[in-house]
């Protein structure tokens, strides 16, 4: 038997249409809402190997979270511009893996009613 992931319409930010996003981004995006500020994936319930991650990042292409590397002192002297360039060029396990924070923004706030 195959699971299918629940999907939910919410407005675009420019009101253009809507866009789906699965309940698993739904969550996420009420979580970061309850943190507030700057969290971690580990804050809102990540563990190792699990989804929160790879749904964060959707969540940035979709522009309902914003995404910054957490100010650590290697991450300070690598750069976020570096992790970007070699995030287009490699791809899974060879993808850097830098220490971001992410927050919700304020589309991300209309699109689940806070």
């Amino acid at each position: 038997m195959r699971m299918t992931k629940s999907q939910a319409l919410l407005p675009r930010a420019d009101d253009a249409g809507t866009m789906q996003i699965s309940s698993r981004q739904l969550k996420a995006l009420h979580s970061l809402a309850v943190f507030g500020d700057w969290a971690r994936p580990m804050d809102i319930g990540a563990r190792d190997g699990s989804h929160h991650t790879m749904t964060l990042r959707s969540l940035v292409k979709k522009g309902l979270a914003a995404r910054r590397l957490r100010g650590s002192l290697l991450n300070q002297i690598r750069g976020s511009e570096l992790y970007d360039r070699l995030s287009k060029i490699k791809q899974g396990r060879s993808a850097p893996r830098g220490s971001y924070i992410y927050r919700i923004t304020r589309a991300g706030r209309k699109a689940i009613g806070r």
